[in-house]
């Protein structure tokens, strides 16, 4: 599977955190991109990306790996987590995949394996937006508990570097348990 799965299998840590953005004014997405080390060295291009919504606390927070400005491409997503997806979950393509994920709905909390997406034939990931996903069954009620399940499915040490979003508490967007 060559580089690709070898950053996703190595050992990694976050160079430095660079805090949340600011919420974008039209989605009010807020995000982050870490650069990441391999045995003490930042690896060019290779990102812990975080993102979430300022205005909805306490869910739809991803954590993904990804190559960014690799072979003429903006952007290549290699593993990523979902907690309490606004969406209520995923549904996986029926066809081309995994026979054991084709069709699977999988719950708000989800996890696309770099393993899941990989075409190995032809030397690629599947897709732009890692189409396969399999549930989480681990209950994560907080978003140190996702973050820190992330830092291990997604081999990064130092995970806990990794602050807090500042989300919008009100009256009407409370915690969205």
């Amino acid at each position: 599977m060559g580089a690709l799965k070898a950053l996703t299998e190595r050992n990694k840590s976050i160079s430095y955190f660079p805090g949340w953005s600011e919420p974008e004014p039209e989605s009010s997405y807020t995000w982050f991109n870490a650069p990441l080390d391999v045995a003490g060295v930042t690896e060019a291009g290779l990102v812990l990306h975080g993102g979430c919504l300022a205005n909805a606390p306490d869910c739809n927070v991803s954590f993904e790996i990804a190559v960014i400005g690799m072979g003429g491409h903006r952007r290549i997503s290699l593993a990523r987590l979902c907690w309490r997806s606004l969406r209520g979950g995923h549904t996986n393509p029926r066809t081309h995949g995994p026979e054991v994920l084709r069709g699977l709905r999988v719950g708000p909390t989800h996890y696309h394996s770099f393993t899941a997406n990989w075409i190995a034939a032809e030397r690629r990931m599947r897709g732009r937006n890692l189409p396969f996903a399999e549930d989480v069954n681990e209950v994560l009620e907080t978003f140190e508990a996702a973050r820190d399940l992330a830092g291990a499915l997604l081999r990064i040490s130092n995970i806990g570097v990794v602050m807090r979003p500042e989300w919008e508490y009100d009256l009407f967007h409370g915690s969205a348990r």
